[in-house]
């Protein structure tokens, strides 16, 4: 007798009996039943299975989570896409606090003065100047067709791509090292005063950090699963890094150490998508090359000096740099007591780490060293490869804004320390810290939205040039100005500095004094500056405007003689038809008004006769009386912009 159980299946009958169907009957019949019953039997056993939707379905049994409320709103934060949301909208609150408060410097001038060229005009400037700038310019064409110049609308594109950095940051950092680090990781982001500085500039410094960061997490995306279609999207973000700003392909330094320590053998797919890249910025290349000098020849070489202080250059400020520095040491230094390097592993039981896809190979595991030397690997080797590129070449790129897109990994950085931070002592002690760190970069947030700061580039270093109000001088000829009347600038600074344009664009809306000495303007010449006239006086007497603007820029001191900074046979030229009025000084300007007749061997108009109460002799702007003294120069005055980092009124 066999001691296996033989069990058939309930509709079929025995296992033996499917092998041999004219057995049923002789194993029924030894229970003793009857030919009819043996029959019946088998037509029981003989009809077909149910169908499957025939049979009860149970009720689904409803669990109850074990966690309480608070740690599940805190799983969705930190593990689903809630925690990237959250800084994104951090970045665009602070890139969004006062973004018409600083003045347009003379950068967002020449962003304004291209993109509202027709497309042949703007192709044609590219050809002769700012070629490396120029898809920003057509991306800002378009905009400004559709949304207007206004300061805000210039520098929206710059804010929603800030935000759009923070949000790729926090999930950078939450794949590299943990949910509570990649959230840390895009607070920290949108946090800095760097941040919301260039994104509330009309330039493609922004567009720049948000293809930094999104180029970085499609490289880890192809490590972990190599594949055309991920390697594709790398080669475009590559490729887009070169449009936005040539020198942000120096990125691609810090990408080739990311790969050699988190999946080396994946090199063939990462050199095929870096060429494919690169490829399609061959031209661009080209054409930049014939243009650095008269663009780029004025940044100086780096020293050693120049690498110390380029983290709080980086972060416009030095409390925060310090706090950078500090949490990304922190990362490195401390370690576990148990488990990986950096905290995944207090994360498992909420967010378990997901298992390895079919056909994706291993790579480092998250928190490893192997991937916080990957991630610092892409903050550090750009900057190294600027710093030597400028020492041995003929060109210096070494400039801090330039380097901006470093900022993406060091606030991955900071945010594995802060994680680190939350497993060896609490969350709150991190959150304190988080805290401390976005307060201590608030002073630089309220110095970043004066007037003038634009025009300090090196914040927080103090700048030994003032900047240049343009709508403060605008104001003055708004409210002063007559029909007919003319406007000239006093040298060649005003060209390079814009301020042509610049008074031009706050006078938008309103009539704009005709510009008496210019030559070729920059349309006419498909460049961004126009040349003056080259025989002023013949300019002068072709015009024959009663009154002149007179603006010349004073960058540095006190302003005393409007006439200081031109060439001799402008001033001359001037001098022996008109006489000043009265003169007014705002920051980085002195503004003065001429009218017809020749002025005194003694020097300036006498501007306070009678008392300072005569017709056109007296200055009136807001609630104060200006006129000039009669003592051989023009009056000087306080800038009504409150000089650098003032606000105008």
């Amino acid at each position: 007798m066999s001691n296996r159980c033989d069990l058939g299946h309930p509709w079929t009958g025995t296992a033996n009996s499917r092998r041999d169907p004219s057995q049923r009957s002789s194993n029924l019949s030894g229970t003793g039943t009857t030919d009819g019953g043996t029959r019946a039997t088998e037509r029981v056993f003989d009809r077909p299975p149910p169908a499957l939707s025939a049979l009860p379905v149970p009720a689904p049994i409803r669990m109850r989570s074990a966690e309480p409320p608070a740690a599940q709103v805190r799983a969705r934060v930190l593990g689903g896409p809630a925690g990237p949301l959250l800084c994104g909208l951090l970045a665009l609150a602070a890139c969004l606090w006062r973004v018409d408060g600083p003045v347009l410097w003379r950068d967002e001038i020449a962003t304004w003065t291209v993109s509202r060229r027709d497309l042949p005009e703007l192709v044609a400037v590219l050809g002769n100047v700012d070629a490396s700038t120029g898809a920003y310019y057509v991306v800002m064409h378009g905009w400004t067709a559709v949304f207007g110049d206004s300061a805000t609308a210039m520098r929206m594109p710059a804010v929603l791509a800030m935000a759009g950095a923070a949000a790729c940051v926090a999930a950078h950092g939450r794949r590299e090292f943990g949910p509570r680090a990649g959230l840390a990781a895009g607070i920290v982001f949108a946090s800095l005063p760097s941040v919301s500085r260039y994104g509330q500039e009309a330039r493609g410094y922004g567009f720049v950090c948000l293809t930094a960061a999104t180029a970085v997490l499609l490289l880890a995306r192809a490590l972990e699963r190599p594949g055309l279609r991920r390697w594709a999207a790398y080669a475009v973000s590559v490729a887009f890094l070169g449009l936005w700003h040539l020198v942000a392909l120096a990125a691609v330094a810090g990408h080739v150490g990311y790969l050699l320590l988190r999946r080396r053998e994946a090199w063939r797919g990462f050199a095929v998508a870096v060429v494919a890249g690169l490829a399609p910025l061959a031209p661009l290349f080209a054409l930049a090359a014939t243009q650095r000098v008269r663009q780029i020849e004025w940044i100086p070489r780096p020293e050693l000096d120049s690498l110390q202080s380029l983290l709080p250059r980086l972060a416009a400020s030095g409390p925060v740099a310090v706090g950078l520095a500090v949490l990304a040491i922190g990362a490195w230094t401390a370690r576990p007591a148990r488990g990986p390097v950096l905290p995944t592993a207090i994360f498992e039981p909420a967010f378990p780490r997901p298992r390895a896809k079919p056909g994706a190979s291993p790579t480092a595991r998250p928190g490893s060293r192997p991937v916080l030397a990957a991630v610092t690997a892409t903050a550090v080797a750009p900057v190294a490869v600027v710093w030597a590129a400028s020492l041995v070449g003929d060109t210096s790129f070494f400039l801090p804004r330039y380097l901006l897109f470093t900022l993406p990994a060091w606030a991955v950085l900071a945010g594995a320390g802060l994680g680190l931070l939350a497993q060896r002592l609490t969350p709150a002690v991190a959150a304190a810290v988080l805290v401390a760190l976005v307060a201590a970069g608030v002073p630089d947030h309220r110095a970043l939205r004066a007037s003038g700061a634009h025009e300090q580039r090196d914040h927080p270093e103090p700048s030994d040039i003032s900047w240049v109000d343009y709508a403060g001088v605008a104001d003055i000829v708004r409210a002063g100005q007559r029909p007919g009347d003319g406007i000239v600038y006093s040298s060649i600074d005003q060209r390079l500095w814009h301020v042509d344009a610049g008074v031009e664009y706050y006078l938008r809306g309103d009539p704009v004094p005709r510009d008496v000495l210019a030559g070729r303007t920059g349309e006419d010449r498909d460049d961004l500056w126009t040349h003056d006239c080259l025989d002023p006086a013949a300019c002068l007497d072709a015009v024959g405007a009663e009154r002149i603007w007179l603006v010349a820029v004073v960058l540095r001191g006190a302003p005393a003689d409007p006439y200081a900074a031109m060439p001799r046979d402008k001033a001359l030229a001037l001098r022996d038809r008109y006489h000043v009025v009265r003169s007014v000084a705002v920051a980085g300007a002195y503004v003065s008004l001429l009218e017809r007749g020749a002025t005194p061997s003694g020097g300036t108009a006498d501007a306070c006769a009678e008392g300072g109460q005569s017709p056109y002799r007296r200055w009136v702007f807001g609630d104060e009386s200006r006129c000039a003294a009669g003592t051989g120069r023009a009056a000087r005055t306080e800038p009504t912009g409150g000089g650098p980092g003032g606000r105008h009124g």
